[in-house]
């Protein structure tokens, strides 16, 4: 991913984006639907540890579309000499671990 070019790189940050907000609104659906059921206990659990992680990698995918859209010719030069390539996936297993 980090070798193709900005325009890519901003429909899959994108798609990376929905896909992490669609959890926090998946919870919320599913949990209003338990809940007006009736049927079973009320449904909660710690929101903060639930969507942490998920809304803070959000915001990375936020920054990351907008440094390929903003900064394309620096953009361009990091993946030219490599830093995205190394730094970006291990930030990411950090954050997520």
């Amino acid at each position: 991913m980090y070798s193709e070019g900005p325009a890519d790189v901003r429909n899959k940050v994108s798609e990376a984006k929905k896909m992490l907000e669609l959890w926090r609104t998946s919870y919320m659906e599913t949990r209003a639907r338990i809940e007006a059921s009736g049927r079973d206990a009320r449904w909660e659990f710690d929101r903060k540890r639930l969507f942490e992680k998920t809304d803070h990698m959000a915001v990375v995918c936020d920054d990351l579309y907008h440094v390929a859209q903003v900064n394309k010719p620096l953009y361009s030069r990091m993946v030219l000499s490599g830093k995205i390539t190394h730094i970006l996936p291990k930030f990411i297993m950090l954050k997520l671990a």
